[in-house]
């Protein structure tokens, strides 16, 4: 799997992540944006850190919290050296700025080389990653390397919903639906451990005078009634789709 930021996959596949490990596969969770930037920062990214709850150690920290969340889950974790998107783009006036900006083709196919080298020889039987719902330029990027990989390398691409970005917002399918069977209630309070190990993004995410547990499962039962409610019935906790430029199956 690759994972735009150091929570991006948890948030939106953790459950079915733990169920995936669960049936005896080895799951990676790659994280592209994990880059440590070096200080003075932007004024957007100061007072971003501030929201969080962090300083100039912000990406070490972040890290962690990642290493902490993806072995609840069983994972293995692979951090790439690329700056989010706070830190490589100037002007950031506003988060808005980050749902418009161009995506940088350049980049696109550096990141695609590294994803290459980090797999070596040991290819993996498919690629997973967000869809890119909400627009954020960082998922967009992700998308295009990781699409550009299983094309050259004929795998196939499964897309996650990005959440809780795409929450409360219409979208359609990115591709032809896809159940992971048996993903139960326990496998979602794996998912709920370990995003709890996101504090510093919990912070950012969801109000800080109710529960995020709440908010989150409000928003993922909004998204199944609104876009796959016979999942609701079948054990889905999460919305996945194959890519239309990856091989059928």
């Amino acid at each position: 799997m690759v994972s735009p930021h150091l929570d991006d996959a948890v948030l939106s596949v953790g459950a079915t992540v733990a169920a995936l490990v669960d049936q005896g596969r080895d799951v990676t969770i790659c994280t592209v944006f994990a880059g440590e930037p070096t200080p003075p920062f932007s004024e957007f990214a100061d007072a971003f850190h501030t929201m969080c709850g962090l300083g100039d150690d912000a990406v070490p920290r972040r890290r962690q919290e990642d290493l902490e969340a993806t072995g609840i889950l069983r994972a293995r974790s692979l951090h790439l050296p690329f700056l989010d998107s706070i830190y490589r783009l100037d002007a950031i006036d506003s988060f808005a700025f980050l749902f418009e900006a161009p995506a940088n083709d350049a980049l696109v196919e550096e990141i695609a080389q590294s994803i290459h080298k980090s797999f070596g020889d040991e290819w993996p039987a498919e690629l997973w990653t967000c869809a890119a719902f909400g627009d954020h330029v960082d998922h967009r990027i992700t998308r295009a390397a990781v699409a550009r990989v299983a094309r050259e390398h004929n795998l196939k691409l499964v897309l996650w919903e990005d959440f809780p970005y795409a929450a409360g917002q219409a979208h359609s399918a990115a591709g032809r639906p896809v159940s992971v069977p048996d993903v139960t209630p326990a496998h979602l309070q794996q998912k709920l451990d370990a995003v709890a190990r996101y504090p510093s993004q919990l912070a950012m995410l969801y109000d800080a005078e109710r529960d995020w547990r709440d908010g989150m499962e409000l928003d993922w039962r909004s998204e199944l009634l609104g876009h796959a409610a016979d999942r609701l019935q079948h054990g889905g906790y999460e919305l996945l789709w194959q890519a239309a430029t990856s091989r059928p199956r």
